[in-house]
C-alpha cells in the first residue's frame, strides 16, 4: 500500500483529524500535485482554521499555482498567527523573497533565527539575499 492510499485510509477513519489531511496534502505536493493538496490543506484549516502551518502551506501552493497576492496574504496571515513558528516565518521568508520582497523576507528569516538559531535552511536563505543597502 502506498503512502497514499495510507494517508487516503486514515482520512477516511479519522475524517475529523486535520493532520490526516495535512499529510495526505503533503504528499501530494510533493508529487506535484497542487489542486488535490490545496484540498486537503483547506479540509485540514476547516478543522483546525487557527493553524498557521496548514496556513503557510496553503499559502505556499497557491503561489505555486500562480496566485501570488492570494497565497502571499495567506502567508502573511500565518506569520502572524504563528509568529513562535520558525517553519511557518521561513516558508513566508522564501516566498517574499521570490517576489524580490527583500526587506520583509529578511525579517522572516530572522524572525525563524530568533525563533531556532539552529535552523540551517533560514540561515541559507537569509544568507542569499541580496545585501540591504544603507545610508
Amino acid at each position: 500500500m502506498s503512502g497514499l492510499n495510507l494517508m487516503a485510509r486514515a482520512v477516511s477513519i479519522a475524517p475529523n483529524a486535520p493532520v490526516y489531511h495535512g499529510n495526505m496534502g503533503e504528499l501530494l505536493r510533493m508529487m506535484g500535485k497542487l489542486s488535490e493538496a490545496e484540498n486537503c490543506f483547506r479540509a485540514a484549516l476547516q478543522l483546525a482554521p487557527n493553524d498557521a502551518g496548514y496556513m503557510s502551506v496553503l499559502g505556499q501552493i497557491m503561489v505555486q499555482q500562480g496566485r501570488t497576492s492570494q497565497g502571499l496574504e495567506l502567508l502573511r496571515a500565518a506569520g502572524t498567527i504563528g509568529s513562535d513558528n520558525p517553519a511557518v516565518q521561513y516558508r513566508l521568508g522564501m516566498v517574499l523573497a521570490q517576489q524580490k520582497q527583500f526587506a520583509e523576507a529578511r525579517a522572516a528569516f530572522e524572525k525563524a533565527l530568533a525563533i531556532n538559531p539552529s535552523f540551517g535552511a533560514a540561515r541559507a536563505a537569509l544568507g542569499q539575499l541580496p545585501q540591504a543597502h544603507t545610508g
